[in-house]
């Protein structure tokens, strides 16, 4: 009985010990927990404070910022009215001085004009003065291309027309040929259609359409 009663005071001892054991090991780790969680607390509050001093920073620069905003815009509503204005006054001064141009050079080509006219007549007169004098009498020079074409006219073979279309005027077909064309000097037209022609300014010779300067009546 004895025995057993020691040997249970040994297994409460030793059941004792273990659990004072445990309590020391718990008491260990719960120190390192709470010493770690303390260390964290500091690192947090100082992140904490670290954020407020910068946030502080940041926003005494925004309000700055802000408050400067309306100086600044201030300032550059100035300079941009400024800069209008002079390149208004700039604008200004090239109309007026394009305007100031614009009648200078009306002036100028009121007063060339006269001059540039009175400048031509006088080349004109110049130039017609200085002209050589005509060699050939105009009339002269009918008789002398009357005379090649009659010798044309003589070196083709003539075909004999008939007597009526041999003298009736080539236009009306009704009057006698009297007038030729002149320098070709076909006798093609009568005395009306030649002055019809005239008037109209259609010389071209009715027969060959070469250019005639006139047409004129020819006596037999």
């Amino acid at each position: 009985m004895q025995f057993r009663m020691v040997h249970v005071k040994r297994v409460d001892k030793l059941e004792l010990v273990l659990h004072v054991q445990m309590l020391q090991y718990n008491t260990k780790t719960s120190s390192k927990i709470v010493s770690s969680a303390e260390c964290a607390a500091r690192l947090l509050r100082t992140k904490i404070a670290t954020n407020k001093v910068a946030g502080t920073s940041q926003q005494s620069k925004i309000d700055i910022n802000i408050r400067q905003s309306p100086i600044a815009m201030k300032m550059i509503d100035s300079r941009i009215s400024v800069n209008a204005q002079q390149i208004l006054d700039v604008n200004g001064n090239v109309a007026l001085f394009l305007r100031r141009m614009s009648h200078a050079v009306d002036g100028l080509e009121e007063q060339l004009n006269p001059i540039q006219g009175m400048e031509e007549r006088e080349a004109v007169h110049e130039i017609q003065a200085n002209l050589p004098p005509a060699e050939v009498e105009p009339e002269n020079v009918v008789a002398e291309n009357l005379d090649l074409h009659q010798q044309v006219e003589n070196l083709r073979p003539v075909t004999p027309p008939r007597p009526q279309e041999a003298v009736t005027c080539l236009i009306c077909a009704i009057e006698e040929r009297t007038h030729a064309f002149i320098p070709c000097g076909h006798i093609s037209v009568c005395a009306e259609c030649a002055e019809e022609l005239t008037n109209r300014r259609m010389l071209d010779c009715v027969l060959c359409r070469s250019n005639s300067f006139g047409i004129f009546r020819i006596f037999n």
